[in-house]
């Protein structure tokens, strides 16, 4: 198996950018983490332990970033985290923070899904829930609890 492991701090400018069209005008990604794995088969990047990516005006923190690479653009990515955090602050200075236990990007659909004791603070309300879809070009949120017994609770600025 064709496997790049390396065991130190890193600094990577990653091959390509976020497949999302809302945020195709910024830089390429880079990402810091404690070890990052490559299966040049399968496509697969594993950026392992304190990880820091950081793209123009977004970054996210967690505990490991997977991304499943096609024609050198990553369609899908998932970030596992204790709380995750994803930063996305507007040319109108204003900032989205999305906090969750996991978060999985669709380049595809322009969404990230993010599960787990999800907390979204977003143009000054809070939104929170077990399940949270944000559309990022859209500027959407749309809560899917999974479960019949729980509820979304939203927050608004007075």
């Amino acid at each position: 198996m064709e496997r790049f492991v390396h065991d130190k701090r890193w600094f990577l400018l990653l091959i390509g950018m976020f497949a999302v069209p809302a945020l195709h005008a910024q830089p390429t990604i880079q990402i810091e983490a404690d070890r990052v794995e490559y299966n040049a088969k399968t496509h697969r990047m594993q950026y392992i332990g304190n990880v820091l990516a950081r793209r123009g005006n977004m970054s996210i923190t967690g505990n490991t970033i997977e991304a499943q690479m096609q024609d050198g653009e990553i369609k899908r990515m998932e970030v596992q985290g204790s709380p995750m955090q994803f930063h996305l602050r507007k040319k109108s200075g204003k900032e989205t923070i999305l906090i969750a236990e996991r978060a999985v990007f669709f380049a595809n659909e322009d969404k990230i899904r993010l599960s787990g004791n999800v907390r979204i603070t977003h143009k000054g309300a809070i939104v929170e829930g077990d399940q949270i879809d944000y559309y990022i070009a859209e500027d959407r949120i749309v809560s899917k609890n999974p479960a019949v017994d729980q509820r979304v609770k939203v927050i608004l600025p007075q």
